[in-house]
């Protein structure tokens, strides 16, 4: 290892998959008056962990420091050089606008803790001191701690892979659970929806935001479905169901769209798919439902015909 921007590992096999990024919470030891931002990824036998950490006010007390997650644990056998060093980053002080460089390093306790390093020079020698919440600044409202390393995991083969592509489905199908959603006549109107079949990235939200689902970090490519019921059918104008993408049906190719105009008073179901999108963290789509009959139409949702899904592509 020349220096300490670089890091050298040798020995690791190779590994012909590519891997996904995963967000993770990171069990580090400040958790008061913080926000970490994580995520993990595989590269052959290392575990890759990218992360950051935002105060909002002031710190824990004591050394900065993490557990591996997943019930992992450092495997040192291949490292050959400045060993302990994991990886690098970065302190922001808020204040001044100085940035620190800090490592990230293995103690050599259970094969799991990572602590965070202050590095400076004696000479033409390197040396470490832990980060506290003291040193190198008094730690306080929207300083930033940043992180990326690289852990060589013990006995990590092919039954422990990480998300390799392929393998782990990702997405989220979301339904109303509680009531039938009111449409008035000649509205373009937002389906809500309270329940997930199953929602694996935090795509939905049933508090929040109801009708949404938002792409997060690591997501470049989906694909979306969405259905409606209305079992109170009108026999004039038209029904329409949308696939929305940031507010718009319209403003990027790839809309999709499902229309019939019902000449009898029956019940009636609508369904729509779209194609491949590329997208970007914080996009969001939304299944919108537009009716003209003239009158008011419940869209049902007791016989979960109703629904929103979207399926990560990569």
């Amino acid at each position: 290892m020349g220096n300490l921007s670089q890091l050298f590992y040798g020995g690791f096999a190779e590994v012909p998959w590519a891997v996904d990024k995963e967000s993770f919470s990171l069990a580090a030891s400040w958790t008061t008056n913080i926000t970490w931002t994580s995520q993990k990824s595989r590269l052959g036998n290392l575990l890759v962990l990218e992360f950051r950490g935002i105060l909002s006010g002031t710190s824990d007390t004591g050394n900065l420091s993490f557990t591996l997650p997943d019930s992992l644990s450092v495997d040192t056998s291949y490292w050959q050089y400045q060993q302990s060093i994991l990886g690098w980053g970065s302190i922001r002080d808020n204040n001044t606008g100085a940035k620190y460089p800090i490592v990230w390093t293995y103690e050599g306790t259970g094969g799991t803790l990572i602590q965070a390093k202050m590095l400076t020079m004696t000479g033409s020698y390197e040396t470490y001191t832990n980060v506290t919440n003291t040193a190198p600044i008094t730690f306080t409202t929207s300083d930033v701690i940043t992180g990326c390393i690289q852990v060589p995991i013990r006995y990590w083969d092919v039954s422990r892979k990480l998300s390799p592509r392929g393998s782990t489905f990702r997405g989220a199908l979301v339904y109303e659970s509680s009531a039938d959603q009111t449409i008035t006549t000649a509205t373009d109107t937002q389906l809500t929806f309270d329940a997930e079949v199953y929602d694996t990235s935090g795509f939905h939200s049933t508090v929040t935001n109801t009708g949404r689902l938002t792409i997060p970090n690591g997501v470049s490519k989906v694909r979306l479905q969405a259905a409606v019921y209305c079992s109170n059918g009108v026999a004039t104008g038209r029904r329409i169901l949308n696939i929305y993408k940031n507010g718009s049906a319209t403003g990027f190719v790839g809309t999709s769209r499902s229309e019939i105009a019902p000449n009898a008073t029956i019940a009636f179901r609508l369904q729509t798919t779209s194609p491949i999108l590329e997208v970007q963290e914080g996009d969001y789509f939304e299944a919108n439902f537009y009716q003209d009959s003239g009158s008011s139409m419940n869209v049902t949702y007791s016989t979960s015909e109703t629904w929103f899904s979207i399926e990560v592509i990569e």
